[in-house]
């Protein structure tokens, strides 16, 4: 009996060992999970990934995934600009399997979302001027505060900006969203084409164009309000 007892004992301790150290992530493991990525100032998004950046003194990345999805996901650097994609395994994708990118930047002046994915820029963005898309369903979100920003939306998608410029250009076409109350303009242009929509704040100027069933909703004291409609979409003032 004693024997037996031993035995079992030293089954048990292996089985919870094994369990233990499966538990603990190897070198070569965490390795895999962070990329040499530098030199870019904009981000290009390409697949159904959910991207978290801030501002720092250094540029990084790492990504979060079980170890086959990192293996379907590129990461390059060119002509300045990170393109984060998925590779040509769709079907892989298609399986609900999911993946956090954390990126470290120490400029952002373009970022570009296509399909699915979201990006959110977590620390406020400071430069002259910023360029925002959205093709396809996705999301992009940021606090700024710059000269100029641009925005264009085609698709389902939405971008959401807070902070301050001295000028923002917002292009819709499709059903998306621009969500900008908390964005305060001097000047804003808006171009609706569609049934998308654009909640904006403009405190001297606001131009819109709507051709479509799209709204524009703004706050702020616009003294000018240039607007031309063909359709049933309409340019109201909230507080």
């Amino acid at each position: 009996m004693k024997i037996k007892k031993v035995f079992y004992s030293i089954i048990g301790l292996a089985i919870i060992s094994i369990a233990l150290f499966s538990f603990i992530p190897t070198a070569k493991q965490d390795a895999g999970n962070k990329r040499s990525v530098s030199g870019f100032n904009g981000i290009s998004l390409g697949g159904p990934f959910k991207v978290f950046v801030k501002v720092g003194h250094t540029e990084s990345l790492r990504i979060e995934a079980d170890d086959d999805a990192l293996k379907e996901i590129s990461t390059e650097v060119k002509n300045s600009t990170l393109h984060i994609k998925q590779k040509e395994n769709l079907k892989f994708w298609g399986q609900n399997k999911k993946a956090n990118i954390y990126v470290t930047v120490k400029k952002l002046d373009n970022i570009s979302v296509s399909g699915s994915g979201s990006l959110k820029v977590e620390d406020p963005i400071k430069t002259d001027k910023m360029e925002l898309l959205v093709s396809g369903s996705g999301t992009i979100s940021l606090p700024i505060t710059a000269k100029e920003v641009g925005s264009a939306i085609s698709g389902s998608g939405t971008i959401h900006v807070s902070g301050s410029a001295a000028n923002s250009n917002i292009k819709i076409s499709g059903s998306g969203t621009f969500k900008g109350l908390d964005l305060k303009t001097n000047k804003t242009t808006v171009t609706l084409s569609g049934s998308g929509g654009a909640d904006v704040y403009a405190d001297e100027e606001l131009s819109a164009t709507i051709s479509g069933s799209g709204n524009v909703n703004y706050k702020g004291n616009a003294k000018t309000t240039n607007t031309t409609t063909s359709g049933s979409g309409k340019i109201k003032k909230i507080e």
